[in-house]
């Protein structure tokens, strides 16, 4: 506080400013190196944050690491003779520690530390300087230098979270490619990968664009495919190279220290991400080692052990099988990944149920995995799961169950399993009716879904069995077709799906409704002895 009240901000900003803007260090380097550190010690006060701003201090140290840059490469290509690099290129330096270059890495270091704390005051504010633009610049030449890349990765993954820095960022190809470097040279720095990693998925996550240039034109799948064999294996590197585990690595998770696993679930967010456009996930779908990857993530971890790790395995698992082409290797080792699959559906974890039930209504596409599906635990679970609260629960199980029922086997192990009257509860649910399921308005997708299950289920049962229907069960649910056939056509559900399905029903044969026997035994009235005391 006495910084500011003193006035002693301006005059540090103004001798940075001075190097930043024209390279004046006439009071030498380290000088410098105090005065921004000074800076970033004093930016922990909210109201000298905002005495900051006022000043420029953005565009003042967006400069100052830019300057510094420029004279850290100048003075490597000096000591080497002025070789190397070439215009409008910048060559890593790897800074001898005291020299010149070393230095200038620890202006940045500083500069950055400011950055980072002006960002998490203000994304907007820090966001009015260049800030993008010398934090790819920086990335360029220092990238061996692990405190400075930090700093970087941490600004970055706060700007990532706001709208415009998210749009900055993926609009910065030098940026994204340096942090895919960056994930490749610093594997064991768990920190900086976590960040980084996390960067890249909130940029997939939003821009399809950024999928696209981070999957092919930079050659990111093959460096995240790569990186999460390393990470989730946990013992070699590229070309089979031991890595060692960074000092304190077995107690990391007990002080709340990231871990590999935490790096593991940020690598499965980027490819899950990279696997919704639509060229960039065909072409990772048929990556055997990608497919290896996932089978070997999901048999080591369980939501017990590693929920986040699983949820987006699974997550990256559904995204890529979505892809049906003969090269689909997710969907020809299908049956391999059924094992691992029953677990997560009995989850609590809502999301994780979503995405399994999704994962088995798109391995239900060849017909291997769906015959293995038949006679696999994970079906129980699936016709169990119709009558879940969750909308989304109970749409994505609906989905898996339309494929199932889609040949004779398939349609009269489903009606043993119970599905039948748990897609007409879903349905009633989804028209506003009673049951467990129910909601408080029309969920078209739900109703639409479970219409096309049933209609496959009843279409393909075979006519030798006991009918799935009573009299009057047949009647109501003739009843609730009549109504979601009267329902206004909309983009999700029209006329269509319940005109056929009841067209079918009404030519269905039904059983006779269960009556009581005419000649029961009338029940003995309740005993009024009382229980001795010492009965129990």
């Amino acid at each position: 506080v006495l910084f500011r009240r003193e006035r002693s901000i301006v005059p540090l900003l103004s001798y940075l400013k001075a190097f930043g803007e024209e390279g004046n260090c006439s009071c030498g380097l380290e000088s410098l190196v105090y005065a921004a550190g000074v800076i970033k010690n004093i930016t922990n006060d909210e109201q000298n944050q905002k005495a900051l701003f006022r000043s420029g201090a953005a565009s003042v140290f967006t400069n100052v690491i830019m300057k510094a840059c420029s004279r850290a490469q100048a003075a490597e290509l000096s000591r080497a003779g002025g070789s190397g690099g070439g215009v409008g290129r910048a060559p890593a330096v790897r800074p001898r520690p005291g020299s010149e270059a070393d230095m200038f890495a620890q202006i940045c270091v500083q500069g950055t530390g400011v950055l980072r704390n002006l960002a998490a005051a203000s994304v907007k504010d820090a966001m009015e300087a260049p800030l993008v633009t010398a934090l790819s610049l920086a990335m360029g030449p220092f990238q061996f230098h692990k405190e400075l890349m930090l700093n970087i990765a941490r600004i970055v993954s706060k700007l990532s979270q706001d709208e415009a820095g998210c749009y900055a960022l993926s609009s910065d190809k030098a940026l994204i490619r340096s942090s895919l470097r960056l994930l490749q040279l610093h594997q064991t720095d768990y920190p900086l990968s976590i960040r980084l990693a996390y960067m890249l998925g909130n940029l997939t996550t939003t821009y399809d664009s950024s999928r696209l240039l981070i999957g092919f034109k930079l050659g990111g799948l093959d460096a995240l495919t790569m990186l999460l064999r390393t990470h989730a294996s946990g013992t070699a590197g590229p070309g089979g190279a031991a890595i060692a585990p960074p000092p304190g690595e077995e107690g990391a998770q007990a002080a709340g220290e990231p871990t590999r696993e935490d790096v593991v679930v940020k690598l499965l967010r980027v490819v899950a991400n990279l696997g919704m456009h639509k060229d960039v996930g065909k072409h990772a779908s048929g990556s055997p080692d990608l497919a290896q990857i996932l089978l070997t993530i999901l048999s080591r971890y369980t939501m017990e052990t590693a929920e986040e790790v699983v949820l987006n395995a699974v997550a990256a698992l559904t995204n890529l099988s979505f892809y049906d082409h003969p090269e689909n290797v997710i969907l020809e080792r299908g049956t391999e990944f059924l094992p691992y699959m029953t677990g997560v559906l009995l989850s609590r974890n809502t999301e994780a149920v979503v995405e399994t039930a999704r994962a088995f209504g798109n391995l239900s596409r060849r017909e291997s995995t769906r015959v293995q599906m038949l006679h696999h635990q994970g079906l129980e679970a699936l016709c169990l799961l119709l009558g879940h609260a969750n909308r989304e629960v109970a749409f994505s199980v609906a989905g898996a169950l339309v494929n199932l029922g889609a040949d004779s086997e398939g349609a009269q192990v489903l009606a043993e399993y119970g599905a039948f009257s748990g897609l007409v509860e879903a349905l009633e649910g989804a028209l506003g009716g009673g049951g467990v399921a129910a909601c408080s308005r029309l969920d078209a997708r739900v109703a639409n879904v479970c219409c096309q299950a049933m209609f496959n289920l009843l279409a393909h049962y075979p006519p030798g069995c006991e009918p799935l229907l009573t009299v009057s069960e047949k009647e109501a649910l003739l009843l609730i077709l009549k109504n979601a056939a009267a329902q206004p056509p909309s983009g999700d559900f029209g006329d269509g799906p319940a005109l056929s399905l009841l067209d079918l029903v009404a030519g269905l044969a039904v059983r006779a409704d269960p009556t009581l026997p005419d000649d029961l035994e009338p029940l003995d009235p309740p005993s009024t002895e009382q229980v001795p005391a010492d009965a129990y």
